[in-house]
């Protein structure tokens, strides 16, 4: 019985070890933050909020911006529900160059987000808010290519599809 008890104990601490080893304690995984090492400890430091003051700059050190295809003209629209009626937010123009708040009525690619995700969403964890916003149906898009053309100036895009629940 008291072997029992002793393993019982030591499987509970592994465990809380391993929540806060592998969590910050808010259940928020440290692969989404930047880990800080203090005496044999693991702590997590939460992200930078992404803001409409800091969005341009977050998107524009993101990776998957940076392997868009350069003649390809993508807008990034916020929208929001206000009296059940869709009300388009900030947008801003995606190149592999950077982004940059604007609008662009001829784009060949519009992907719009629920705003509502803007406040979760850290310089650290772009793939998992988009993820869940695509699996909650609050990530779209609207292209005036065709499918085959838009899969094919994307191809390079492909090695990040795992971002968005694919």
């Amino acid at each position: 019985m008291k072997k029992v008890l002793i393993i019982l104990a030591v499987i509970v601490f592994i465990g809380i070890g391993s929540y806060f080893t592998l969590f910050n304690g808010e259940g928020i995984p440290l692969s989404e933050n930047s880990q800080m090492v203090v005496g044999g400890a693991v702590y997590a430091q939460p992200g930078v909020p992404v803001t409409y003051d800091n969005i341009a700059n977050q998107l524009s050190s993101n990776a998957i911006i940076k392997d868009l295809p350069d003649d390809m003209d993508v807008m990034f629209r916020f929208y929001s529900f206000e009296g059940g009626s869709r009300v388009w937010g900030k947008s801003y123009i995606l190149k592999s160059s950077g982004a940059y708040e604007g609008y662009l009525a001829d784009a060949d690619l519009v992907i719009y987000l629920d705003s509502k995700y803007l406040n979760s969403w850290t310089d650290r964890n772009f793939c998992s808010v988009v993820s869940t916003a695509n699996r909650n149906g609050d990530l779209g898009y609207e292209s005036s290519l065709s499918e085959i053309k838009l899969a094919w100036k994307f191809k390079s895009l492909m090695k990040h599809k795992s971002c968005f629940g694919y």
